[in-house]
């Protein structure tokens, strides 16, 4: 007990305990007479009874401890432990092969059910030693696991020390020297020792093993991908291809280079250049093969989720992904954007908050969550956790996201934009930031500005441009992914019907029928009132009437709360519109053009005259109000930011330039 006792809590008993100890064990237990009243009984066979109290008080200590070493307590039923990024200590200067080694361990041990670890993402933060205990104690951490890691010619040597955070104190170090290829048997080897330090059981841990080479691959590729951006994406692949060729067994290796393939993808919401459909089907292949050699890899299943970015198809992968690896956070995040994506909103909350438990400051998860809070209306709730991102987080680049994300949300574009320039100017080879920053200079109408940082994505330079040839090329070269993410791109949809292009819309409809008859789109993903109008155009009446009623149906399903009461409210009033009821229409826009009329605006920027769901109602005299109250509302923001208000003039353009002249 007393080794224990050292082991664990780093402390010995004291003289006082130990001398107490050995009085009770040399204390001698004599025979009772035969003969005696009770109470010379009682005294005579246990002679030493006046040391009860504290032999008492001794047993009450030492059945503590048992409790506290032999069951789950208050600590150990559920401690987290932080793996913190392993310092490299080698020769070459890359650190991608010491922080592989600690994010194995930590998926390692997120493995066991015993064991809470906290995300990556927010361990990543606690390395300065200077804050690393008291953002640890905020954040509710037991305990840190940091190391470092040398490697000289084939032999590797791994440190790792275990720290206690209520006091600091170090209870465990323990010093790994193999070689190279047994670095798989030194994270097994420090995962395990970490979990029977934390918890009283756990289940067996065995890393995939690989050769050395093979491995160093991986690690780098991985690390890499973590940039996003196509550049490092681009190598990232290369040294995973590579890994693969040298070891067509190392699932890992597959799962990995399918989701660096769909990273690489033209999707708006991607980093590179290749084609969506050609980097699905290459992708696809990779995970279906990562599946094969291990069924039981949540990075496999995640892998195929991914393909389809996380839509309503996705869920049963993330799913999978969840069972398997529950202590992942991005696999949570993932399972709950395809939860949202079938409607089931209350679920995709509980799972983006499970990702915020675990990665408690990735700023992706905070993202993730209060958006969907907001769809329902949650509005405090959604504020409380962006203010317990900023009160918490370290990382000025994640705080600025959720700052724009705030000012987004309160249809602030001064703020928004502001904040915007400022992540470009901290991250200008990053997509996302470029086609943020573009999308609010669009919506405040510097289409010059925004075209500008869009160079080289077809759509939206067309559009920004005002080349409506081009535009309709660009989506037609977009076949099925039209539906999937297209659609509402720069309010792709609504200028192909002014720009008498509902062809293109009905052709890439009529192309989709093959896909939805294989089950390789949802048959809903077509469902959209911009669809219908195009076909009516188009000659085909009922058809569209169809659409149009399986879009109110699937409406009429809509919560009745947050923005997506706004969103159901609007979808009524335009089919009430089109069915004869134009009064409807005008009254939404004229409450929603007092309310919050940057609500109305459009990306690009263009006179509400020219919205094709708002024909019914465009050349009421009321509709002109309604438009002005949103070019004042724009012009109230540039002013903010120091541009010049556009002109009644330039606001309405024309029929064929149709964008805002700006």
């Amino acid at each position: 007990l007393s080794e224990r006792f050292e082991k664990e809590l780093g402390l010995a008993p004291s003289d006082e305990t130990e001398a107490l100890l050995k009085a009770a064990k040399s204390t001698a237990v004599q025979t009772p007479p035969t003969a005696a009243t009770p109470s010379t009984a009682a005294a005579s066979k246990w002679p030493w009874r006046r040391a009860l109290p504290a032999i008492a008080a001794l047993a009450l200590v030492i059945a503590a401890l048992v409790v506290f070493l032999a069951r789950p307590s208050a600590v150990s039923a559920t401690p987290t432990v932080a793996v913190l990024p392993f310092d490299n200590l080698g020769e070459d200067e890359q650190d991608y092969f010491a922080s592989g080694v600690s994010d194995e361990i930590l998926n390692l041990l997120g493995r066991q059910k015993q064991v809470k670890v906290l995300g990556r993402v927010s361990a990543a933060q606690l390395a300065d030693p200077a804050s690393s205990l008291a953002t640890a104690r905020k954040l509710g951490v037991s305990y840190l696991l940091d190391g470092s890691v040398r490697e000289a010619g084939n032999r590797v040597l791994v440190i790792a020390r275990l720290t206690r955070v209520s006091d600091g104190a170090q209870i465990w170090s323990e010093r790994y020297e193999r070689r190279a290829g047994d670095i798989f048997a030194v994270q097994g080897d420090i995962a395990r020792a970490v979990a029977s330090r934390v918890a009283q059981s756990f289940a067996g841990i065995s890393p995939q093993q690989t050769s050395p080479e093979v491995y160093d691959r991986y690690l780098a590729a991985r690390q890499l991908a973590r940039e996003r951006r196509d550049a490092t994406l681009q190598e990232a692949e290369r040294l995973l291809r590579e890994a693969i060729a040298l070891d067509p067994h190392y699932a890992p290796a597959f799962a990995e280079l399918s989701q660096v393939i769909m990273l690489r993808a033209d999707h708006p919401t991607a980093y590179g250049p290749i084609p969506l459909p050609q980097a699905r089907a290459e992708a696809e292949k990779f995970a279906k093969q990562a599946i094969n050699l291990d069924p039981n890899l949540g990075e496999a299943y995640a892998a195929l989720g991914f393909l389809s970015l996380s839509d309503e198809t996705s869920e049963p992968y993330y799913r999978k992904a969840v069972e398997l690896d529950p202590q992942r956070p991005d696999f949570h995040r993932w399972h709950g954007q395809s939860l949202s994506a079938l409607n089931r909103f209350d679920e995709a909350v509980a799972e983006y908050k499970r990702a915020v438990a675990i990665d408690p400051l990735w700023e992706l998860n905070y993202d993730h969550l209060c958006g969907a809070l907001k769809l329902l209306g949650r509005d405090e709730e959604a504020s409380r956790y962006e203010e317990q991102f900023l009160r918490l987080s370290t990382d000025e680049g994640a705080k600025l996201r959720i700052q724009e994300f705030i000012a987004d949300s309160h249809f602030d574009l001064a703020q928004e934009l502001a904040t915007a320039r400022r992540i470009f100017q901290l991250y200008p080879e990053e997509r996302q930031s470029r086609f943020k920053l573009a999308s609010i200079l669009g919506v405040l109408g510097q289409r010059r500005e925004a075209a500008q940082l869009m160079k080289g994505d077809a759509v939206a330079t067309a559009i920004l441009t005002g080349d409506w040839k081009a535009m309709g090329a660009a989506a037609r070269r977009l076949g099925n992914d039209y539906f999937e993410y297209g659609r509402d791109y720069w309010n792709l949809d609504a200028l192909l019907l002014d720009t008498d292009q509902s062809k293109v819309i009905v052709d890439l409809y009529d192309a989709a029928q093959p896909v939805i008859a294989r089950g390789q789109l949802p048959q809903d993903k077509v469902v959209n009132m911009t669809t219908s109008l195009a076909l009516l155009q188009n000659g085909r009446a009922a058809e569209a009437q169809r659409l149009w009623a399986r879009g109110q149906q699937l409406d009429s399903q809509m919560p009745d709360v947050g923005l997506l009461h706004r969103n159901r409210e609007f979808s009524s009033a335009v089919n009430a519109a089109f069915h004869g009821q134009p009064g409807v229409l005008l009254a939404y826009l004229d409450a929603r053009s007092r309310a919050r009329p940057l609500e109305l605006a459009e990306l690009p920027a263009m006179s509400l005259r020219y919205v094709p769901l708002y024909r019914p109602v465009a050349r009421d005299p009321r509709f002109d109000a309604i438009d002005e109250r949103v070019r004042a509302a724009i012009n109230r923001e540039r002013e903010k930011v120091g541009l010049q208000p556009i002109s009644r003039e330039a606001w309405i353009s024309d029929p064929k330039a149709l964008l805002t002249k700006n």
